[in-house]
């Protein structure tokens, strides 16, 4: 995503002081850990952003007094518990582990969020367990086909639905490129219409937004149910749901009703005062086998699709294979039935390799008085990020992306129902824009113009308008390689927003010299 000039000194110094402490005895990769076991990604940082969703751009928070979440790092891997009946979390990791474990890092002291519904109905206190409550979803693609599994009831509040509001096309992974809303309108909750915003692929996500904890035990700390530096929290609770695209043709059968897999599971909150991280963990059963560890029962069961009992990913992914095997014609005329179809071929037992699952986060905080929806989100970072001006998704700012803006510009201005002053200016002024984004909208202040190309001029440093020999000279002096970070001054020639001037920016640079 987009991010401002910054001092890359903090930048690299916050980095080397997180992946320290992961490796240390307080962080996730503690306890020995087997490298084939798991995958640690991590996310661009520090990068949090304001991107709200409320019509009213102004709104009631105040970011002096909530911190923006920032995402740092997603580790997921197969784990074994040294003891599954008292402790999830006390083992190590384990390619042979009967659990999967999650881990996500944040920047800073962030709480469990507070219960907020989704879709209207019951709002309750955002802030309930502190000022910096974390809301968002994280989606796994378990079986690595992007064409099976997603959202078709409230995708505007998802990955897909929002990760265009960062100002930035996907690039990764390709096969969610072209499905993202590059606008509000491309959101209409109809299956079959482009652009498949529905489609995440995702077979389960952690929901930290629409679910609300059933028991809080406060491992250390306070008691008073604020959640506050050096604390761990365990929260029980339904925060693991397969994915809801399944359900009209799951014959999954449990307490929530015909087709959902929702397992009560715990999440662990845990914040490091030394490192100033908090550090988010879900520990859940990869086959019955582990299930049947936990719960003491003497042997697994036969998967049954019920998440009431004995249940696990296996079992999960099993009821999909069976249900579109087994498929009535009605469903398999559904449009959506395309979600599950493809697992009538695939085998479950495949994908339980956790390092191998992809993971898409969008994550973020809430205005103080919510209205019951994620229309009161305030989204603050994505993973995997999108380049900010990177319109064409190609992973780098180019000539190409700035006559992209320049054709929506084009298009657009003057328009009475997109551009609200009605005037050929060459700027787009979005009506409402918070709730009708624009991809274009790079610093997301409403309005689409020249100036939301980052940088304005691609390889202009000095500002005058033309990349030239004078700025040749300042690139020489620029040139740090691609491991030395680059001072603020040389962000004109970062085409690649990593930090670092090399021969992939020299490449750009000369494609877009236009003089002496």
């Amino acid at each position: 995503m987009c991010e401002s000039t910054r001092d890359r000194r903090v930048v690299f110094s916050a980095r080397a002081a997180l992946l320290s402490w992961l490796a240390g005895a307080g962080g996730a990769l503690a306890g020995g850990p087997e490298p084939l076991a798991f995958s640690v990604r991590q996310d661009h940082f520090p990068d949090a952003v304001m991107r709200l969703t409320n019509p009213d751009p102004g709104g009631t928070f105040d970011p002096a007094l909530h911190r923006l979440p920032d995402l740092r790092t997603v580790t997921l891997g197969a784990w074994q518990p040294t003891d599954p009946q008292q402790d999830l979390f006390d083992g190590s990791w384990d390619v042979a582990g009967a659990f999967f474990r999650l881990e996500l890092v944040f920047d800073g002291l962030l709480n469990p969020p507070g219960p907020v519904g989704l879709e209207g109905g019951y709002v309750g206190d955002p802030y309930a367990f502190g000022p910096h409550p974390v809301f968002g979803f994280l989606e796994l693609d378990m079986d690595g086909n992007a064409d099976t599994g997603g959202e078709l009831l409230a995708p505007a509040c998802r990955y897909l639905g929002n990760v265009g509001r960062f100002g930035g096309r996907l690039s990764v992974p390709p096969a969610l490129a072209n499905r993202m809303a590059a606008q509000a309108g491309d959101i209409d909750e109809v299956f079959n219409t482009p652009p498949f915003v529905e489609r995440s692929g995702e077979e389960f996500h952690l929901a930290l937004l629409g679910e609300e904890p059933t028991q809080i035990e406060v491992l250390t700390g306070n008691p008073d149910l604020l959640f506050e530096p050096g604390e761990t929290w365990k929260l029980h609770g339904q925060f693991l749901h397969r994915a809801h695209g399944y359900e009209p043709f799951s014959f999954a059968s449990g307490p929530q009703g015909l087709g959902i897999y929702q397992p009560q599971v715990e999440l662990v909150f845990a914040h490091d005062p030394a490192a100033n991280l908090t550090r988010i963990s879900l520990v859940y059963p990869l086959n019955n086998a582990g299930s049947a560890a936990q719960l003491g029962d003497p042997a697994p069961q036969p998967n049954n699709g019920n998440p009431a009992d004995q249940n696990s990913v296996a079992e999960a992914l099993d009821d999909l294979h069976f249900s579109a095997l087994h498929a009535t014609p009605a469903s398999q005329a559904d449009p959506a039935f395309a979600l599950i179809s493809a697992w009538a071929s695939q085998n479950p037992s495949a994908y339980l390799v956790p390092r191998n699952w992809s993971a898409n986060m969008l994550v973020g905080t809430i205005d103080p008085n919510p209205q019951g929806s994620c229309s009161s989100v305030i989204w603050t970072d994505v993973f995997p990020d999108a380049l900010g001006g990177d319109f064409d998704g190609d992973g780098a700012l180019e000539a190409t992306d700035a006559l992209l803006l320049s054709n929506y510009i084009n298009a657009h201005d003057g328009l009475p129902a997109i551009d609200i002053d009605g005037v050929v200016n060459g700027v787009v002024a979005l009506p409402d824009f918070a709730a009708n984004f624009c991809l274009f909208d790079t610093n997301y202040d409403g309005l689409v113009e020249p100036s939301d190309q980052w940088p304005p001029v691609l390889g202009d440093a000095n500002a005058d308008g033309y990349v030239n020999l004078a700025d040749y000279a300042l690139l020489l002096n620029c040139l740090s390689g691609p491991i030395t970070s680059a001072p603020s001054a040389c962000d004109p020639f970062d085409t690649d927003h990593d930090h670092d001037v090399d021969l992939a920016n020299v490449a750009v640079f000369q494609r877009v010299f236009n003089g002496p």
